[in-house]
């Protein structure tokens, strides 16, 4: 039997996908999560959750620092990515921060005004999955 932490492991071959989402800036994570929140076929086809910094004795809460996301199928994965790009384009001159996407040790950053697809991104998360890397769009 797997443990909880395999069994939310990455995988590209059809299973469940887990990633990490980050945006550069104050607040970029956090007005991230909740853009994706109210996505009702991203609430259908996976879960999300923050991940916040632990704070300091005697500080209000944490740092928002990213967004973890896993989903049902590596189908999903087009879905998501998808809204991440729309919630880029719809941020004040397209000047949101840098974008990065994790899984699986595999890093791609978007960085503020370049061109990306879905696609583009999908195909890099994937081909390197299990790999160590870093892409950095500009």
């Amino acid at each position: 039997m797997k443990s909880a932490d395999e069994a939310q492991k990455t995988t590209m071959n059809g299973g469940t996908v887990e990633l990490r989402i980050g945006v550069d800036g104050e607040g970029g994570s956090a007005t991230l999560y909740r853009w994706l929140a109210r996505d009702p076929d991203l609430a259908y086809q996976g879960r999300m959750s923050p991940v916040v910094t632990p704070t300091s004795p005697g500080e209000q809460g944490g740092t928002f620092e990213a967004v973890n996301v896993i989903l049902a199928n590596v189908a999903a994965l087009g879905s998501l990515v998808v809204a991440v790009l729309t919630y880029r384009s719809t941020r004040r001159g397209n000047s949101s921060g840098s974008i990065r996407f994790e899984s699986q040790g595999v890093v791609v950053t978007i960085e503020p005004g370049t061109q990306v697809s879905a696609e583009e991104i999908i195909a890099r998360l994937s081909d390197g999955a299990g790999g160590e890397q870093e892409t950095r769009q500009s």
